[in-house]
């Protein structure tokens, strides 16, 4: 899966992933 991160602006993003047993945290950097 992809996620458009065109139209964001830039810094830093915490992205939260929630699946049936699971949470998964993930960080990237838009610049």
């Amino acid at each position: 899966d992809r996620i458009d991160v065109t139209n964001l602006s830039e810094g830093m993003y915490l992205l939260k992933i929630q699946t049936e047993n699971k949470t998964v945290i993930k960080r990237f950097v838009k610049n």
